[in-house]
């Protein structure tokens, strides 16, 4: 049957429409049944949870395709010291925009993984800092590269190693040679 359109419910100003042929409870007022509100979809056998009915699990589903965009609390190991686990999953792209300033802290570890390529990008200083220490490590090379100059300092030594030749400005760093100068005189120019 064809209804007129009702007004529906937005609980904390969250923006979710049925569409056609969805089941929705409807709150009628007093004044008749063609007065009321849509509270919003329900359970059926036609509409049925992801992981079926499961205490301890709070779950919301951002598109009508079960499983392609969602946030779920798991809470289900129920005892003292039970840590409950936030998921959030998105089968497309994700841009999250701050006009104000973004703060990250945890108590444990951080682990970001990527397939494809990472990128940090700063439109001012982009600080690192390690307490104990700072480590970068690569499976294939590192390059280092800036417009302006490079500084490396340390209040300890630094060690440069290598299982190749070191090369600096094309010369090899451990195995070039000089040409012979006077006693006393600066020496001559560097050759491989």
């Amino acid at each position: 049957c064809t209804t007129i359109e009702l007004p529906f419910m937005c609980p904390f100003e969250e923006y979710y429409v049925p569409e056609v042929d969805d089941l929705v409870w409807v709150l009628h007022l007093p004044n008749g049944s063609s007065k009321g509100l849509i509270l919003g979809r329900y359970w059926s056998k036609n509409h049925t949870p992801p992981d079926g009915v499961k205490q301890g699990i709070r779950r919301k589903d951002f598109s009508r395709e079960q499983g392609k965009c969602y946030w779920q609390y798991d809470d289900t190991e129920v005892g003292e010291g039970n840590e409950g686990k936030m998921l959030f999953h998105n089968d497309d792209d994700v841009e999250v925009t701050v006009d104000g300033d973004l703060k990250e802290e945890t108590k444990g570890d951080v682990e970001k993984k990527s397939e494809g390529d990472y990128t940090v990008k700063s439109e001012g200083t982009l600080n690192i800092k390690g307490v104990s220490a700072v480590k970068v490590e690569s499976d294939g090379s590192v390059t280092i590269k800036a417009s302006g100059g490079i500084t490396i300092q340390s209040s300890g030594g630094i060690t440069i190693s290598g299982d190749g030749k070191t090369t600096i400005d094309g010369l090899n760093f451990l195995n070039h040679k000089h040409n012979c100068t006077a006693p006393g005189s600066p020496s001559g120019t560097a050759t491989v």
